[in-house]
């Protein structure tokens, strides 16, 4: 296509009053700070929702949390898992992490819950904030996990193979699994503390550089690793929540991992008054 040539002199610049001109503008800047006001207080709007969201699930999980330390779980039997394994759920049918009305929601379901002991992680070297006693109970279904920690994996075993157990993080860096995130330092050796209702094991984290590395991220589609193979003949545990880095979200895509090694195990009767604190239950 070709250009007509113009000449300058003969181009009329199309006529608009200073007046209009100015209104114009005017009504362009209001424009411009109205849409910038609305999305300033849509931005407050949802960080004031998650911020609310995040203190009703800390609240909700702390109560959780401290009653179940002053309350006993019936603990079940080897024969009556075996009678009832079949029917529980191990995390295929949950819902990721639960908002504050879903939590409280998901710990009055109905659903029996078959009791494996507890789990705690105290203030130590590497630990700067503590993973107060959880219940665990078989499997990984809403109600467990609403309820404390869980097993991912059936026919686990305390103090044999890799026994794996599973509890949520509300990204609040104090409840349940919550310190995971940031509060353990796997490098520093720490050690958690477990008990079924007749022993109480210690296992102590090993080191991210290690053969069986004491931290991992992993896509939550890996399965492999709550094999007892990933021990490498040693009896470990596997403390897994979802990895919240940033922003949170309630449908994590990774898991965080955290590995210990068996390092004692004795029977209930032999606790120190340091593992009879930890476990008020059993005393």
């Amino acid at each position: 296509m070709g250009f007509k040539v113009v000449e300058p002199n003969n181009v009329e610049p199309p006529s608009q009053s200073a007046s209009r001109v100015k209104k114009r503008t005017s009504k362009l800047k209001k424009t411009l700070i109205i849409g910038s006001g609305l999305a300033i207080v849509a931005g407050f709007g949802f960080g004031g929702a998650v911020a609310y969201n995040h203190l009703s699930v800390k609240n909700v999980s702390a109560a959780a949390q401290h009653k179940a330390a002053h309350q006993s779980i019936k603990i079940a039997s080897t024969a009556n898992l075996a009678a009832h394994v079949a029917k529980l759920d191990y995390g295929s049918q949950n819902h990721g992490i639960p908002n504050a009305k879903q939590l409280t929601a998901y710990q009055n379901l109905p659903e029996t819950l078959y009791g494996r002991g507890y789990i705690a992680v105290p203030t130590q070297k590497g630990v700067t904030q503590a993973i107060d006693t959880l219940p665990i109970n078989e499997g990984a279904s809403d109600k467990v996990l609403a309820t404390g920690a869980g097993t991912p994996r059936s026919g686990e075993i305390m103090g044999q193979g890799n026994f794996s157990v599973a509890a949520h993080n509300f990204g609040n860096h104090e409840t349940y699994f919550s310190p995971m995130q940031s509060n353990i330092d796997v490098n520093a050796t720490p050690k958690a503390y477990l008990t079924d209702g007749k022993r109480i094991y210690t296992y102590q984290f090993n080191k991210e550089s290690d053969a069986v590395s004491g931290r991992e991220v992993v896509n939550y589609k890996q399965g492999s690793v709550l094999d007892n193979s990933v021990g490498k003949g040693q009896a470990i545990l596997t403390m897994i929540t979802c990895d919240e880095p940033g922003l949170f979200t309630l449908h994590p895509e990774n898991r965080l991992l955290l590995r210990a090694h068996l390092v004692d195990s004795v029977p209930v009767a032999q606790a120190t008054a340091t593992e009879q604190d930890l476990f008020p239950q059993l005393f």
